[in-house]
C-alpha cells in the first residue's frame, strides 16, 4: 500500500492535530510466536507512520509522505473523531486482556472488544449515547447535531456509568467541564455524537460540541472507552475564547 492512500493519511493527521497512534490487540487465540511475529509487524508500521508524521510536522504548510506499508492480518484506518490512526490485530494470544500501555506515541491495548450503540439507557424517555465493554457501561444524553444546536449542560449530560465486575452503578453523576474554573463555560449551545457504532469495536468515543455563549468559549470534549479497560478517557480540545 502506498502513495496518495498514505499522502492522505499524513494529511488528515496535520489537520486534526494529533499524533496519537493506536495499535490494538483482540480477541486473543493463536499460536504465541506467530503472534508475536504478527503484533512485531504491526508495531514497525505504526513507528513508520509515527515518524513521518512527526517529520512532516516540522515541514511547510502542504507537505506530503508517501511511504511503504503491509497491513496482513490486520486493519489500518483512519478515525477523525477519535484523533487517531489505528491498526487492529485480531486473534492473538501474546497479552493479559486490559493492557494499556505506552510507547511514545503509540497507544497499546488488548481485549475482548467493545460496542457503541443508541439507546434509552436509563427508562426516561430519551435517547443516550452507550460505550460498553466487559467491565464497564458509559452513557451520555443525545442532545443536537453538527446542524442543528440544542441546549448542552455538562454538569447533566452523563446518564450513567456502571461497573460491571463490581455492579455499581452512578446515575446522572455530579460532574461537570469548567475552562479557566468558569462556571458559565459547563453549559451552553451544541450537540453530542458517537464517533463510531456497532459491535466488535475496539475503541470508540462520545464527542461533544459545547459554545458556551455566556463565557464566549468554545470547544470539544471527547469521552473515550477502549477495550477491557474499566475508565473512561476525557479530553477537552479546540478551546476559543480564552
Amino acid at each position: 500500500m502506498k502513495g496518495d492512500m498514505i499522502s492522505s493519511v499524513v494529511v488528515i493527521i496535520i489537520i486534526v492535530m494529533s499524533s496519537i497512534l493506536v495499535l490494538n490487540a483482540v480477541n486473543p487465540v493463536i499460536d504465541e510466536s506467530r503472534d508475536f511475529q504478527k503484533f512485531n509487524e504491526a508495531r514497525e508500521i505504526m513507528n513508520k507512520i509515527d515518524v513521518a508524521i512527526s517529520d512532516i510536522l516540522f515541514e511547510a504548510p502542504g507537505a506530503r509522505r508517501s511511504i511503504d506499508i503491509n497491513v496482513r492480518d490486520s486493519r489500518l484506518s483512519v478515525v477523525g473523531g477519535d484523533d487517531s490512526i489505528k491498526l487492529r490485530i485480531d486473534s492473538v494470544d501474546i497479552f493479559s486482556s486490559g493492557l494499556r500501555t505506552e510507547e511514545g506515541n503509540v497507544v497499546i491495548t488488548a481485549g475482548p472488544s467493545m460496542k457503541a450503540y443508541e439507546s434509552d439507557i436509563d427508562g426516561d424517555g430519551n435517547t443516550d449515547l452507550v460505550l460498553e465493554n466487559s467491565l464497564m457501561l458509559f452513557a451520555v444524553k443525545k442532545t443536537g447535531s453538527p446542524s442543528s444546536y440544542a441546549t448542552v449542560n455538562t454538569t447533566t449530560m452523563i446518564t450513567i456509568m456502571k461497573n460491571k465486575r463490581l455492579n455499581i452503578n452512578v446515575s446522572h453523576p455530579v460532574s461537570g467541564i469548567f475552562i479557566n474554573d468558569l462556571a458559565t463555560t459547563a453549559y451552553g449551545v451544541g450537540y453530542s455524537e458517537l464517533t463510531r457504532s456497532g459491535e466488535g469495536l475496539d475503541s470508540s468515543s462520545i464527542h461533544v460540541f459545547i459554545n458556551a455563549t455566556a463565557a464566549n468559549v468554545t470547544y470539544d470534549a471527547t469521552f473515550s472507552l477502549s477495550t477491557s479497560l474499566d475508565f473512561v478517557d476525557l479530553q477537552v480540545s479546540h478551546v476559543t475564547g480564552v
